[in-house]
């Protein structure tokens, strides 16, 4: 059952990856509402590997492909799980500040669990394929959270921070036209 599943989630995310995003499927979304009530309750109720903390200051809404969106974050926490915790811990942690400047809604993701290797550019992890070797994936997350950013005509960036291990940033243009 559970390689079943794998296998479909493989072929949903290859069929994703290669999938156009259409403009007329973006929606005016509560990104807070979001987080709150689709992304993080799944795991806060069946994760024993790490906590989940939010922390959002955005005031307005965001027009996204929600659809879309939600897989790219949840491949972020996946990535996570897999690749950042390899044993339950207290105190292991993800981290998401969501704020606003003037011009765009900033999503930061964090977590305090393995470092990405160092020779892991933006690039690379963006790039269809592009995984560590021994990454049980198939090298499409990456690939696919670029195609979701640029969809969004937004920016991603892996940012690197002393007091946490990857730190990645989702920076989205406001309002109707992003």
């Amino acid at each position: 059952n559970y390689l079943n599943q794998m296998n479909n989630q493989i072929i949903g995310t290859r069929e994703l990856v290669t999938e156009k995003i259409n403009r007329k499927d973006f929606e005016m979304v509560d990104l807070e509402s979001l987080f709150k009530k689709q992304i993080l309750p799944p795991y806060l109720i069946n994760s024993k590997k790490f906590k989940i903390n939010l922390n959002c200051s955005l005031k307005h809404k965001i027009n996204l492909h929600k659809n879309s969106f939600l897989e790219a974050i949840n491949n972020i926490i996946k990535n996570a799980e897999i690749h950042g915790f390899t044993s339950p811990d207290e105190n292991n942690a993800i981290y998401f500040w969501i704020s606003e400047t003037e011009r765009h809604v900033i999503i930061d993701c964090a977590n305090n669990g393995i470092p990405l290797p160092p020779e892991l550019t933006k690039e690379k992890f963006l790039s269809y394929g592009g995984k560590s070797i021994d990454s049980p994936g198939y090298g499409l997350g990456g690939a696919y959270i670029d195609k979701v950013v640029k969809a969004h005509k937004g920016i991603f960036d892996i940012i690197k921070n002393e007091r946490y291990s990857v730190f990645f940033r989702i920076s989205l243009p406001k309002g109707e036209n992003n």
